[in-house]
């Protein structure tokens, strides 16, 4: 039988390991030790921000007229889409249970989230699917977020969430 409290552990201690946390208004939740929900290593995918642009077609012309810069003369953004595929390493006998806690706490929720080894605050709505397969679980985790992160969670070494130090 393996020990997932230590396999975390030992996960937590490698910097090259990444994990998504998710704060929520009970606590930040890390999805590699509280539901042993690993990143696939090509995870996170962090989409591209959707410009705002207003493209105009002026009749009898052959071009259109950018008025994208109009308003304010900047350019302004929509959402960005992030995406994180994770594995579930729990016996299976657990995956409903985990299913049913990620989407009570994640499911349609404005929270914010971080990775580990970036650092960058998000802020967005999730949503989240759990497919099972023969021996492991996939799980990905779509977030409709800000176009910009919000914050970075380091600061001179130190947290300033206050659960991480730089190593």
């Amino acid at each position: 039988m393996r020990d997932y409290a230590a396999l975390a552990a030992i996960a937590a201690q490698n910097p090259r390991i990444n994990d998504a946390r998710i704060i929520t208004p009970k606590g930040t939740f890390s999805l590699r030790s509280d539901f042993g929900l690993w990143l696939k290593r090509d995870s996170p995918q962090i989409g591209k921000p959707e410009t705002d642009s207003m493209l105009v077609e002026v009749p009898g012309a052959d071009f259109l007229l950018d008025l994208t810069r109009a308003v304010d003369g900047s350019v302004h953004h929509k959402n960005r889409k992030i995406t994180i595929e994770l594995i579930c390493d729990r016996p299976k006998a657990q995956w409903a249970y985990i299913r049913a806690q990620l989407e009570a706490m994640l499911q349609g929720q404005w929270l914010r989230f971080y990775f580990t080894r970036d650092g960058e605050v998000w802020a967005g709505q999730l949503d989240v699917e759990m497919t099972p397969g023969e021996y492991k679980a996939s799980v990905k985790i779509t977030a409709t977020c800000d176009p910009w992160p919000k914050e970075h969670y380091f600061v001179l070494g130190v947290s300033k969430l206050g659960t991480d130090k730089i190593a």
